[in-house]
């Protein structure tokens, strides 16, 4: 898990970075941001840090050929090992990101780039380079007081410190292996995605308990959905039992087994195997163990893809939380519609 609240910014910079396609341009500053006002500096430290704090989903560099050929993973090891080369880096990084620019969807904006102390990942205490890409505006009121009123004007091109377009930190920790880093990309595009975590940082998962629970879940619910896509063969009832009984399991386990998932979860030979089949084909399944730590955020995230939830034309939507031996699904004989049957003992 990530911890910043008591990291601090050492130094900063910025430069704005235009789509090249759409021949905007890039802009790049000469000298790092002025942080000795002590009310800018805290602004722009909780700026670099709020969105990271509890993360857990961890990525590293990646190259096809030789790691050091990745430029960012270069360019941040030269500011790890010479912080005061920040300002330096960060013009390769700006003009990197330019060139990488280049889908016509892309939105132009700053770039910033951050230095910071005592950054806490999962228990060590590390330093951390920040790189921010903020495209989206934000509308801000202002009013000032005038003598006995108070005036209102505002300000429509502020950059929202809570939330940032696009964002990683990377932390100075398994440096052989690609760093330890921590992505947001709050436009979750495609196209956005494959810009930011893909063609500028070249990025893939580290193999830790929020990418097992969070890929295990993955599977499990594309599985379910496909094996119960034909509705004559398989009633919605036993789909949801199987949702509602994979929920309780990564809720209540602290750690996963698939004998023991198969077991509880599952429990029909007919759809252990059929579970064992879809998983081996499955992109990441050579990534995936059989046994890891239940991670609660991937869990949190995961499960709000699960729904147990009867969809009735336009005009019901049954939520099924327990045993699906309580509602009964049958046809009229003398209409032909179709009907659930629900029973139970007290209303509330």
């Amino acid at each position: 898990m990530i911890k910043l609240l008591a990291s601090k910014l050492e130094s900063s910079a910025v430069h704005f970075i235009g789509n090249k396609n759409n021949d905007e341009r890039l802009i790049l500053t000469k000298k790092p941001i002025d942080i000795q006002d002590i009310e800018l500096k805290n602004v722009l430290n909780r700026f670099f840090t709020n969105q990271f704090n509890g993360k857990e989903e961890l990525f590293r560099f990646n190259h096809s050929s030789d790691l050091s050929l990745n430029e960012i993973y270069s360019y941040v090891t030269d500011i790890f090992d010479n912080p005061n080369s920040l300002h330096f880096n960060s013009v390769k990084i700006a003009k990197f990101l330019y060139e990488k620019t280049l889908h016509p969807k892309i939105k132009s904006g700053e770039l910033y780039i951050g230095f910071l102390k005592d950054c806490v990942v999962e228990g060590e205490v590390v330093d951390g380079v920040c790189i921010f890409k903020c495209e989206s505006k934000t509308t801000f009121l202002t009013v000032n007081q005038e003598e006995n009123e108070l005036k209102v004007s505002y300000n429509s091109s502020g950059v929202n410190i809570e939330k940032t377009d696009k964002a990683c930190i990377i932390f100075n920790v398994k440096k052989e292996e690609g760093y330890k880093i921590c992505i947001t990309d709050n436009t979750n595009k495609s196209v956005d995605a494959q810009y930011w975590k893909e063609s500028f940082l070249n990025v893939e998962n580290i193999s830790n308990s929020y990418f097992q629970t969070d890929s295990m879940m993955g599977i499990y619910r594309s599985f379910i959905n496909e094996e119960f896509s034909n509705k004559d063969k398989f009633p919605k009832t036993e789909k949801i039992e199987l949702i509602n009984r994979s929920v309780e399991y990564f809720k209540n386990e602290e750690k996963f087994q698939i004998e023991d998932f198969a077991e509880k979860v599952l429990q029909s030979r007919d759809l252990i195997e059929s579970f064992r089949t879809y998983r081996e084909v499955q992109p990441t399944n050579d990534k995936i163990v059989d046994e890891f730590n239940i991670s609660g955020s991937a869990f949190k995230k995961q499960s709000r893809k699960l729904k147990s939830v009867l969809k009735l034309d336009s005009n019901f939507h049954i939520y099924i939380h327990g045993n699906n031996e309580m509602i009964e699904h049958g046809v009229d004989e003398k209409t032909g519609r179709k009907f659930y049957k629900i029973y139970y003992d007290v209303e509330s």
